[in-house]
């Protein structure tokens, strides 16, 4: 089961210069490198999606994301993203943890949790990297909980309007492929997943919600 895989998830390239994502984590939270500003979160610290499974055809549920209180990995502060389920008990369905690498190129997830099992991964998997240009890629290749794993990485688009990244992570036997589209500001506003659960495949569509809206549409 490709836990790893499950996600209910500019312009030029300029210098690598730090810039804190806000007020509330500011004094003991990471920074986030200028490259990746725009796409690792925006000024508002919570978001509305519908993630539909089914390849988007099933009835949609409502997650809310949200920016919790950072936590430290290995003597290092990470940024804590949740994922909130509707309903009075806010029940959290999933949660990943994320720093830059050492060198500002990179931002990297150190740690998930879908459902019951939290998995580490070691070494921390690039999800976004420098050059943010159409045609980029990279790999990386590692531990997920106690399973050996890979994944390769593509900018599909980079552009002024969106910055689009497929990701393909095998884990434990089994293949899982993720699209990310990312805008300037609101960061993530749309994920396609594609997981190969036996005895059939099943794909799930993440999109964003507008303020105020009541249906599967984007920010």
């Amino acid at each position: 089961m490709v836990l790893i895989g499950v996600v209910l998830l500019a312009g030029a390239v300029g210098g690598l210069s730090l810039t804190r994502t806000s007020d509330s984590v500011a004094d003991q939270g990471p920074q986030v490198p200028a490259p990746f500003v725009a796409y690792v979160w925006s000024g508002q610290a919570r978001g509305e999606f519908d993630a539909s499974w089914q390849g988007g055809t099933a009835a949609p549920v409502l997650q809310t994301r949200q920016l919790r209180e950072p936590t430290l990995i290995e003597g290092r502060p990470h940024l804590h993203i949740s994922w909130l389920l509707p309903g009075p008990r806010k029940v959290v369905s999933q949660e990943a943890w994320f720093r830059p690498s050492e060198d500002g190129t990179a931002w990297l997830c150190a740690r998930r949790r879908v459902g019951g099992d939290k998995l580490d991964l070691v070494p921390p998997m690039p999800i976004l990297k420098t050059p943010l240009e159409a045609g980029a890629t990279w790999t990386w290749e590692g531990r997920i909980g106690e399973e050996e794993g890979k994944a390769s990485f593509e900018i599909l688009r980079a552009d002024e309007e969106a910055l689009v990244v497929r990701q393909i992570t095998t884990h434990a036997g089994a293949e899982s492929t993720q699209t990310r589209t990312y805008e300037p500001g609101p960061g993530l506003v749309r994920e396609e997943g594609f997981f190969p659960y036996e005895p059939i495949g099943d794909s799930v569509v993440v999109t964003r919600r507008r303020s105020g809206s009541t249906g599967p549409k984007s920010d």
